[in-house]
């Protein structure tokens, strides 16, 4: 397979993510600021790059797995590498200042236009049952892309919608649920 990925993030969904595609044996490049999660895979099939940038380079998608608060400084530096025919996805989940979404950071940061949000993702640690997403773009190339990626992947189960702005709101409205949920254990 010709594709080249780049993961920026290298938390449980970015690595859940990575092993899927390098099973499928896309080049898969990591890069994470977090020197314990990119220790966590040393010796596997990975290249692990040293900066954003060095990642993202010839990468024909760009998968953005790092909390919203970090986005906009990861957008900063791949920016500078960013080429109009890359595709971005990512997971984040939020609202940033000025009551932007994700998507919106991205496209008014650099030169990418081709924007997908993962939604869900819903994943079992045990790897035995099926991880399910929902991909959200504009871009019918976007949900191309991400299905032929994954084509070789028997335990990912993917739903396409052109609503991106739907996906990210119900991102962040989930993280809202988890904290409520938490704070409502704890006041037991």
């Amino acid at each position: 397979m010709g594709y080249k990925v780049a993961i920026i993030g290298a938390g449980t969904i970015a690595r859940i993510i990575g092993e899927m595609l390098l099973k499928n044996g896309t080049h898969v490049a990591i890069y994470s600021r977090n020197q314990q999660h990119i220790q966590a895979l040393a010796g596997g099939k990975w290249v692990i790059a040293d900066s954003i940038k060095n990642a993202a380079i010839g990468a024909s998608l760009v998968l953005i797995a790092v909390p919203s608060s970090e986005l906009p400084s990861v957008i900063a530096e791949y920016a500078e590498v960013a080429t109009g025919d890359q595709i971005v996805v990512h997971t984040c989940r939020g609202i940033l200042p000025g009551f932007k979404l994700p998507h919106q950071i991205i496209r008014e940061n650099c030169c990418i236009k081709k924007v997908g949000a993962v939604g869900g993702p819903l994943f079992f640690p045990d790897k035995k049952r099926a991880l399910s997403i929902v991909v959200a773009s504009r871009y019918d190339e976007t949900f191309e892309t991400v299905r032929m990626l994954a084509t070789e992947t028997d335990n990912l189960f993917m739903q396409t919608s052109h609503d991106i702005i739907g996906v990210e709101v119900s991102g962040a409205y989930n993280l809202i649920t988890i904290i409520v949920a938490g704070m409502c254990h704890e006041l037991k």
